[in-house]
């Protein structure tokens, strides 16, 4: 993704600077101006507007190519027609038509010579804030072309809808794209000592996304491809540079024509920032929500994807992937999951693949008391429950008796545990299966079991393919490469056991 945050005049200049600063800013300045000028310019020539999206006294602009432009000051206004046909100025009604004399919008937007907005020569009388330096001051968003006014009087005009006659993005030349979203890793105040209410605190910070295409890929808005939503284990990252196609899964689901799509789930900086002992791993943390929705909303405005997708997980992503279907934040058809680490508590934490390290990780990242020297035990666990509440799958949407509840939470691979779980009800909005051998010792099959009969307690459509060996990547690597299947192209290609099976079940849904 290419990402232009367009520099305005605004608060640009240092305060307090020599003279000989001073001149070195503006000229750094108008330098980078010129630049951005020339990236605009390219951009006309190569891209076409797909859309414009505004938010908190911002907004962006979105190029079919996937550079997204963000004006950030709040003052360059954007120059829109409303619904009676009049041009307006950051949604004031400037009173002046956007059709032409011949009745065609063919209207030009202009700045006179009294710092006015003047609309087929005739003034507005709304003001246009001119600053010195050659900066971007404001945008006309016409018909069929968005128009980039310039301090000199300049404008760069770029077409709306697709340039090339593609409304949608092409496939990458090397078949996936990474890109970043934004994501705010928000901490809310949950110590109920206080006797004043705080504000949640806040900081965004980046995370990674990696999409790949198959190679039947369209623009045709009339053929969008399948999304599958493929979620990681915790043996794989997604970075700044994944390249994808070597993985099994990844490379049998493009090769039968769907896309997949993945996200980090966990912004290292934020780790780092944060000093957890482990720094790239989400553990299924309340933030995997707004990572994946992100992603999913990136994707989208940039590709011709069907707006109702797939969603897989492997291991922890298994825990992710249940997390996104409970929460509803995306529109998922039907959902697989592999050996999931479906719960947050009785997965990740009382049975962690990464010891104490990831305990503690676990316990930053919800904001529990004293998380970084706590003792680490089941009773730590429970007496933070409070702030896990809505993000532990095996407890979402999930009803039945209060006494039968808290003997599930406080009781621990034991008859106690089964009989409670069991008993439960939990409404589950897509099918699901789930493939897990019951010689998994890193997650154990447990709770896949009490995760499927919950939701069938309840009427819903819940399977457990349950194998008697493969230990834990068996369960979606069991027999690798053992069976045939073919491509979009009919050729013979080889992959295992539970993806081929998992294909299956999501073909039953489209």
């Amino acid at each position: 993704m290419k990402k232009l945050l367009l520099l305005l005049w605004a608060g640009m200049l240092c305060v307090g600077c020599s003279a000989a600063d001073l001149e070195k800013e503006i000229a750094d300045l108008r330098a980078e101006l010129d630049e951005q000028k020339e990236m605009i310019e390219a951009l006309q020539a190569n891209a076409s507007i797909l859309e414009v999206t505004a938010e908190d006294g911002e907004y962006t602009i979105w190029f079919t190519d996937g550079t997204e432009i963000t004006l950030k000051d709040g003052k360059t206004p954007l120059i829109t027609i409303g619904e009676n046909g009049n041009w307006y100025i950051n949604n004031v009604d400037s009173g002046k038509t956007s059709k032409g004399a011949d009745g065609a919008n063919g209207s030009k937007v202009t700045i006179g010579e009294n710092k006015n907005w003047f609309i087929d020569g005739e003034d507005t009388g709304i003001s246009a804030t001119v600053p010195a330096t050659n900066s971007i001051v404001g945008v006309v968003d016409g018909d069929k072309e968005m128009t980039f006014v310039f301090a000199d009087d300049t404008t760069i005009s770029c077409p709306k809808g697709s340039g090339n006659g593609l409304v949608f993005a092409e496939r990458p030349s090397k078949g996936y794209e990474n890109f970043h979203v934004e994501v705010n890793y928000y901490a809310e105040d949950n110590d109920k000592t206080q006797s004043t209410i705080k504000q949640d605190g806040s900081k965004t910070y980046w995370d990674y996304g990696v999409i790949a295409l198959p190679e039947n890929y369209s623009t045709d808005p009339n053929s969008p491809t399948r999304l599958i939503i493929l979620c990681q284990g915790t043996g794989e990252r997604t970075g700044a540079s994944t390249n994808p196609l070597g993985n099994h899964g990844w490379s049998y689901f493009l090769a039968k024509g769907y896309a997949v799509l993945d996200m980090n789930g966990m912004a290292p900086s934020w780790g780092q920032a944060m000093g957890f002992p482990v720094t790239d791993q989400h553990y299924c943390n309340k933030h995997v929500l707004q990572c994946y929705k992100k992603g999913y909303d990136y994707v989208m405005k940039k590709y011709n994807l069907h707006k109702e997708v797939f969603v897989m997980g492997i291991s922890m992503g298994g825990g992710a992937s249940t997390l996104i279907v409970q929460n509803e934040i995306l529109p998922v058809i039907a959902q697989a999951a592999f050996c999931p680490a479906l719960s947050v508590y009785k997965n990740n934490f009382m049975q962690p693949w990464g010891s104490t390290n990831q305990q503690r990780t676990i316990a930053g990242q919800y904001n529990f008391a004293n998380w970084k020297s706590a003792t680490l035990n089941q009773a730590y666990f429970l007496e933070n429950y409070d702030k896990v509440v809505g993000y532990d799958n095996l407890m979402i949407n999930t009803f039945g008796d209060a006494a039968t509840k808290q003997q599930a939470n406080e009781n621990y691979n034991n008859d106690a545990e089964r009989e409670a779980y069991c008993a439960l009800s939990k409404y589950y909005p897509c099918p699901l299966k789930i493939w897990h051998a019951t010689d998994d010792t890193v997650v154990a099959y447990r709770y896949s079991e009490f995760m499927v009969q919950m939701i069938k307690n309840a009427g819903g459509n819940a399977t457990l393919r349950t194998m008697t060996s493969g230990g834990h990547v068996g369960g979606w690597n069991n027999a690798k490469g053992n069976v045939s299947d073919t491509d979009i192209n009919g050729k013979t290609i080889k992959t295992s056991v539970p993806f081929y099976e998992a294909m299956m079940f999501i073909q039953r849904y489209e």
